[in-house]
């Protein structure tokens, strides 16, 4: 789906109930968030350019990327705690809007009150481009 610009644009609620799909396992899910909290851990940095894909938007698997970067970050010295060395992994991922070429990015990871992580990522003082989680607080894989 793409935006009056041509870009590409967030999928409405309303699409899942409308264009059912036998083999589908849900509906599509979002990732709710809290406003971060204070004790969060921040960093801001731009898209870099080995991060796009060739319709110039963030590629999905570096939000993962960013994401596990994040948590690593925040966990310090106590990076064994952290979930990502778990296998299978649960992720609970929500891609809001598109980042594209140089783009500045704010993000924010803290521990959710069930021990896992919630993960925030927006345009430098706009929305939100990606919300995620991991950990024990169910969701979608």
């Amino acid at each position: 789906m793409i935006d009056a610009r041509g870009a590409l644009t967030r999928i409405p609620d309303v699409f899942g109930e409308v264009f059912r799909i036998p083999e589908a396992t849900g509906q599509i899910h979002r990732v709710p968030l809290p406003p971060t909290p204070a004790g969060a851990v921040t960093r801001s940095f731009a898209v870099r350019p080995h991060e796009l894909d060739p319709m110039d938007h963030v590629n999905n698997a570096v939000y993962l990327d960013w994401l596990e970067e994040a948590i690593l970050g925040a966990a310090g010295p106590d990076a064994a705690d952290t979930g990502i060395d778990v296998l299978p992994r649960r992720y609970r991922l929500e891609y809001a809007a598109a980042a594209d070429a140089g783009m500045r990015l704010a993000d924010a990871v803290w521990r959710d009150d069930d021990g896992g992580w919630s993960y925030r990522l927006s345009a430098d003082g706009g929305p939100d481009v990606f919300r995620a989680g991991l950990g024990s607080t169910g969701g979608t894989t």
